[in-house]
């Protein structure tokens, strides 16, 4: 039988030396240690580690009851038992309620042996159960950080990329990725498209490892994670390649889109770090979610530079019109600037006569540049055949209808504008109303038709007005009226008329400029939708009184 660590609380040394004999018996090797004083009990629970304290209840000026609370107190689970010949069974009862594991009358030892192995089987039954329990709470707390950390990882790609190059939304993505895994840095290594070469995104640290030679390469060789514990203690070839970048401790994963590797994602510790076993499959499942948003990104950044050369040829307002001023301003949203669907278009038909044009089409990016081309060009070929705004409304709903999807709707203005005399036809595709500026103040022609594209059976109209010398009539989009400030008030058509009013004797160009340092120091900078402005004044000569 195993040695038995018994710490016997006793003054009497013959009742002790009967408790070692009665379990030598029973086959235990006992070590013990006798004390017989609170002092004496301290000091033995301090120096070593014991299997059961066996205590007389009554002993000079100290009591078992009082060696059973010192033993409580140590808070180690240590098996009580009280051996003693002058305790009435009120007293053991209230020794068993404060902890005593059981009571052995003196006369009655032999029965001692018997409890003690019980007591040590329920201690390490006990024990087991504890071990059972902190390893489940460990892996409970592994699972609700892992939990967190999954949470944080599916949110960590969710930022916003608009107007940033690729490197400055990764940094920023990787910043976030450090913060959620208690990294002291990362870097993120692109493959080429080559696939040789290799730009290097740091966050944390100053020194690079090349993709093609360096720790990188070595987890993209072997497309699976690779982890580094000591790179300054261990000195194998990759410990040796981690160490130039001040990382003590690093894991690599291979970064993966549509089924092909396209980087590597390496985190770095300065200090020694054992990754817990839901940290490598939560990296690998970020590095891919990483992969596939630089892709987004990739993408994006390119079919808005396709969207901006196309929107920019859609404003093709000529500056050099004979007879007319013209002002212009456009500028696109600069919050979540996907390109929008403004256009404006001003040509000549006939002599002294010009068409203008201006629209705003519904959604954004590309698909919202190609219809915007589709509407302005469209609109054009058939005022050059027949440049009546009715018409040329008719016919283009039926082109919008025929060649887009039904979510897609345009809002326009088409006109035609006699430079010699000031009448201006045209017909309204549910636009902001244009306002006419002068002299006499600022008045708005509200008269409306349906939306193109959104009922093909729709019949246009068209109203005329008669511009007088120095009147100009202002053409807008609703990025303007719909600008708004960090609280929400939008800048509006009441403060529209507002600001014209003061504009009655600005030049065209002046008045556009003006519109636009207005909404953009309404909006503090943060416009919302793109929006265009467009001023035309015809030079008609006052008539003679």
């Amino acid at each position: 039988m195993a040695t038995l660590r018994v710490l016997i609380v006793e003054d009497n040394a013959d009742d002790a030396e009967l408790v070692l004999r009665q379990l030598g018996r029973a086959g235990f090797q006992c070590e013990s240690a006798r004390v017989d004083d609170a002092a004496g009990l301290r000091q033995a629970l301090d120096a070593r580690e014991w299997d059961i304290v066996v205590a007389d209840y009554n002993l000079p000026g100290f009591s078992g009851l009082d060696a059973l609370l010192i033993v409580n107190e140590t808070g180690f689970d240590i098996p009580f038992v009280l051996v003693s010949g002058a305790v009435d069974v009120p007293t053991a009862l209230e020794a068993m309620k404060a902890g005593a594991k059981d009571f052995v009358p003196k006369d009655d030892t032999a029965r001692l042996p018997s409890v003690v192995e019980r007591e040590l089987a329920e201690t390490a039954q006990r024990k087991q159960r504890k071990l059972a329990e902190e390893e489940r709470d460990r892996a409970l707390a592994e699972l609700r950080a892992a939990n967190e950390q999954l949470t944080a990882f599916v949110k960590l790609t969710d930022v916003p990329f608009y107007e940033a190059t690729l490197e400055e939304f990764l940094e920023h993505m990787i910043e976030r990725l450090v913060k959620t895994v208690g990294a002291d840095g990362s870097t993120v290594d692109l493959l080429g498209d080559d696939e040789q070469t290799a730009e290097t995104v740091l966050v944390g640290q100053d020194a690079a490892v090349a993709f093609d030679g360096g720790f990188s390469g070595v987890v993209a060789s072997h497309n699976a994670p690779v982890f580094v514990r000591d790179s300054l203690e261990d000195d194998d070839a990759v410990s040796r390649m981690v160490r130039p970048t001040g990382f003590r401790t690093a894991l690599g994963v291979p970064m993966h889109y549509a089924g092909r590797i396209v980087g590597v994602l390496t985190v770095g510790w300065r200090i020694l770090r054992e990754p817990s076993k839901w940290q490598v499959p939560l990296l690998e499942m970020a590095a891919d979610r990483i992969a596939i948003a630089i892709e987004n990104v990739r993408r994006y950044q390119q079919e808005h530079a396709i969207a901006q050369t196309l929107q920019q040829a859609l404003l093709s307002a000529s500056t050099h019109v004979r007879g007319l001023d013209i002002g212009q301003f456009y500028a696109s949203a600069t919050v979540e600037t996907l390109v929008g669907g403004d256009y404006y278009d001003v040509f000549e038909t006939a002599r002294d006569c010009v068409c203008f044009s201006i629209g705003d089409v519904s959604g954004k990016g590309l698909k919202a540049a190609s219809v915007t081309a589709l509407v302005k060009n469209a609109l054009r070929a058939i005022a050059v055949d027949c440049p009546s705004p009715e018409t040329v409304m008719n016919r283009g709903n039926d082109v919008v209808a025929r060649f887009t999807d039904v979510e897609t709707f345009v809002t326009a203005i088409f006109g035609v504008l006699d430079l010699t005399t000031g009448e201006m036809t045209f017909a309204n595709a549910g636009h902001p109303a244009p306002v006419i500026l002068g002299p006499d103040g600022v008045a708005a022609l509200v008269e409306h038709g349906p939306l193109l594209g959104t009922d093909r059976a729709a019949d246009y109209i068209s109203s005329s007005h008669v511009l007088r010398p120095c009147e100009s009539v202002v053409l807008y989009t609703d990025g303007l009226t719909e600008a708004r400030r960090a609280d929400g008030e939008f800048f509006g058509e009441a403060r529209l008329y507002r600001f014209l009013a003061g504009l009655t004797e600005a030049a065209p160009q002046d008045i556009a400029t003006a519109l636009f340092d207005e909404v953009w120091e309404f909006s503090d900078g943060k416009l919302r939708d793109d929006l265009a402005v467009l001023v035309l004044r015809p030079r008609i000569a006052a008539h003679e009184g």
